[in-house]
């Protein structure tokens, strides 16, 4: 492993008698450092008027390696701004709890503004602060499941160049929509040798055999929540950080463990929720109504299951979310391959809260413009397809026997650029 290190100084008017000697004076540190020996140190001082005093190696090309994140950090300010704020919330969908995710990357109990000794809170605690809200609504059974959903991004949680030895621990966790305590637990040894997780969930099954010695000589396999060996009896401890593997499993894991202490029962088990690539809606494409959808998203509730045409909406309002790789910008429209009501011919529809004009559908292909408003910028669309008389087939079809509450059935939909324009 080649260590690199680089330095930027800014250098005071005050110091400027020092500064004539500061050039001779690092390098001989450096003269005196391995590193350095390497080739790969580089300093370069600056006065407050712009002015280099010292340039060492100015002109080597280094690998970034972490301060990358001050780039992002500083392309995050410039285009997000100040101001931005990234929600956390909780869904129902249908029986399911749906924890949702879209960018936080703090829902933990550090402290902010960051200070340097400061002692963060528990680990849990927004996740904690959630499940009181959900109480404090009145819920106390979850009949469906408890769901991780973090289809905001694209799933995509390691980089191509890692290898396994960096996914394991604190440095290289998943990466995600839903971060929870930076998708890390913590093992922790007392001096006395006890042996914890922190979180410690309840489908955390630790195998741990640990006693004191004179020493520390911990082996551990994270994969197996196993910890063998020793720790010195008169230390500070042990502590290693393992990272977790599937971020939207962990905190709706998390958010099970808090509702059940907070004595809401939930029937059913917890799940996660990805969007992968292919889940990125295509422009000009169709879009066949298949079980895909579900899995990646894209039908988010107030639907009936798949059929060998299509699928029919559930009720008055269905909804889907689209995806798209970059902000649109320009005019589009969606049209959507329907068969007829089996009441009302006319379904609304309605894109990011803005509900347009309802068209009589005929069948097959049916297009409504979308206004520029409601997509430019936009990296993501949520449509409600709006039926004002949903119907019982058994209700209005001599001999029917069912009994399903339709509304429109789709058998295709594509987004495009609106035509002519």
């Amino acid at each position: 492993m080649r260590i690199v290190v680089a330095v930027l100084l800014v250098f005071g008017a005050a110091n400027a008698v020092s500064a004539r000697n500061l050039d001779s004076e690092i390098k001989r540190i450096l003269a005196k450092s391995a590193i350095a020996r390497t080739g790969f140190a580089g300093v370069v001082v600056v006065d407050e008027k712009g002015r280099t005093v010292v340039s060492i190696n100015s002109g080597h090309l280094f690998t970034p390696a972490s301060n990358t994140k001050l780039f992002s950090s500083a392309l995050a300010l410039e285009r997000l701004g100040p101001d931005k704020r990234f929600e956390t919330r909780v869904e129902m969908r249908g029986k399911d709890v749906v924890l949702v995710g879209t960018g936080d990357a703090n829902l933990s109990g550090r402290v902010l503004p960051y200070l340097p000794g400061s002692t963060p809170g528990p680990a849990l605690a927004v996740i904690d602060d959630l499940a009181a809200q959900i109480a404090a609504h009145g819920v106390q059974e979850v009949e469906g499941d408890i769901v991780g959903d973090d289809t905001a991004f694209v799933y995509e949680p390691y980089a191509t160049s890692w290898t396994i030895e960096d996914t394991v621990d604190g440095d290289g966790p998943a990466s995600s929509a839903l971060v929870v305590n930076d998708n890390i637990v913590h093992l922790r040894i007392t001096p006395s040798g006890k042996v914890a997780l922190d979180p410690d969930l309840p489908l955390f099954h630790l195998d741990a055999q640990v006693t004191t010695g004179v020493e520390d000589k911990i082996e551990t396999n994270r994969s197996a929540l196993q910890v063998r060996g020793t720790v010195k009896a008169d230390g500070e401890g042990y502590s290693e950080e393992w990272s977790v593997g599937d971020p939207a499993l962990f905190a709706a894991l998390a958010l099970k463990d808090a509702l059940v202490r907070r004595g809401i029962a939930v029937s059913g088990s917890i799940r996660a929720l990805h969007r992968d690539a292919a889940a990125v809606c295509p422009i000009g494409q169709p879009v066949e109504m298949t079980r895909a959808l579900e899995e990646s998203g894209v039908l988010v509730d107030g639907w009936h299951g798949q059929e060998e045409w299509g699928r029919w909406s559930s009720g008055g309002d269905a909804s889907i979310l689209l995806r798209f790789a970059a902000p649109l910008s320009g005019p589009y429209a969606l049209e959507f391959d329907m068969m007829q009501p089996v009441l009302d011919k006319y379904v609304a529809l309605s894109v990011n809260g803005s509900v347009l004009p309802p068209l009589a559908v005929q069948e097959g292909p049916n297009q409504w413009d979308i206004p520029e408003s409601c997509t430019n910028g936009q990296t993501s669309l949520r449509v409600h397809l709006l039926i004002a008389l949903p119907a019982r087939p058994m209700d209005v079809i001599a001999g029917s026997r069912d009994d399903r509450v339709l509304g429109v059935g789709i058998r295709r939909f594509r987004f495009l650029v609106r035509a002519g324009l």
